[in-house]
């Protein structure tokens, strides 16, 4: 293919490109000079090993997945299988598959209104998901994080 016949490169008069060269020369020396003598605005980046990173993101992640069990219902599951169908009351739970038993502490998702186990669902938030295990809509919605 190649380009069209008749294409040229963009002509640069040679004193523009030795003005530049000449000002960046400038400028580094002018900053190796401030930082020689320890005037330079720019400040030291901080460089962190990865350990750190990963623990500072673990703490953030953990910060939001804590708010999100916070915001989320708590309920026992004999609660809402009076409202069930004989049908739907054999229902399992889509993290580990197990059935529903009447005792089981179970979060019941805003969105879309799965119910999972509280554990299932605690450690499915805890591993960085951020949405419904089964059907992937969000487990809230987003002005949720933003309210004070």
């Amino acid at each position: 293919m190649g380009f069209p016949v008749g294409f040229g490169s963009i002509a640069i008069p040679r004193v523009l490109l030795y003005t530049a060269s000449a000002m960046d020369y400038l400028n580094n020396l002018i900053c190796c000079f401030l930082s020689a003598l320890q005037l330079s605005r720019t400040q030291q980046v901080e460089s962190y090993s990865w350990q750190e990173l990963s623990e500072f993101s673990s703490t953030i992640s953990s910060t939001s997945g804590e708010m999100i069990k916070h915001k989320l219902p708590l309920i026992m599951f004999r609660n809402v299988a009076g409202k069930l169908t004989e049908i739907e009351k054999d229902i399992v739970c889509a993290v580990c598959l197990s059935p529903f038993e009447e005792e089981d502490e179970i979060r019941e998702l805003c969105n879309c209104s799965h119910i999972f186990h509280r554990d299932c669902l605690d450690k499915w938030i805890d591993n960085h998901k951020d949405s419904c295990p089964f059907c992937r809509c969000p487990l809230l919605e987003p002005t949720v994080f933003f309210s004070i």
